[in-house]
């Protein structure tokens, strides 16, 4: 019984210092990932940018079309969806015997 107490023991203090290690680990890729992201964002506030025509007309055109989607999402719904998909009497005419 206590050769099997040993080796369940054994498996934890195994399994324990795998994890300690993953973790170890994904920290250091975490703040090394993080790190990288903070350059990149102040190297390019930073950096000298000059705006052509294209770039405003196409911001404008992604910003005018954001807000018409937004608006759709967000708007009230008082009364829900209906869709009236009917033979309104504009189809082929078909003689009935």
């Amino acid at each position: 019984m206590n050769e099997m107490m040993n080796t369940v023991n054994d498996s934890f203090s195994t399994a324990k210092s795998a994890i300690d290690s993953g973790l170890i680990n994904a920290k250091g890729m975490f703040d090394t990932g993080l790190t990288t992201a903070k350059g990149n964002v102040f190297n390019f506030f930073n950096a000298e940018k000059t705006t052509t025509r294209k770039n405003l007309l196409t911001f404008g055109a992604i910003a005018f079309m954001s807000g018409i989607i937004l608006g759709f999402v967000f708007s009230p719904i008082k009364k829900g969806f209906y869709f009236n998909i009917s033979n309104n009497g504009n189809g082929p005419e078909t003689e009935e015997e």
